[in-house]
């Protein structure tokens, strides 16, 4: 699976603590390789997802390429909780 990530979404990887980044890292790893994640799709939109670590949320859109090449994710945003909902 191909993931890409935004141009919003790296600057808010930058601001991150170390730990923190590593433990998004490895969730994205993890999820791209097919194993369980918590994963949910986000209510009122047909294609945007979130992946749940600690305080932290990814939101994602998931695409599926055409001419059946592998299937992608865009990492959309990468934020608090509190602010991931709004």
């Amino acid at each position: 699976m191909h993931i890409e990530v935004s141009t919003q979404a790296k600057r808010a990887l930058k601001k991150l603590s170390p730990a923190v980044r590593s433990s998004i890292y490895a969730e994205l790893r993890k999820y791209s390789s097919g194993r369980s994640v918590d994963l949910k799709k986000l209510k009122g939109s047909e294609s945007e997802w979130r992946i749940r670590i600690g305080d932290y949320r990814i939101i994602l859109e998931l695409w599926k390429a055409p001419n059946n090449e592998e299937p992608g994710v865009i990492v959309l945003e990468i934020v608090k909780r509190k602010d991931a909902y709004k």
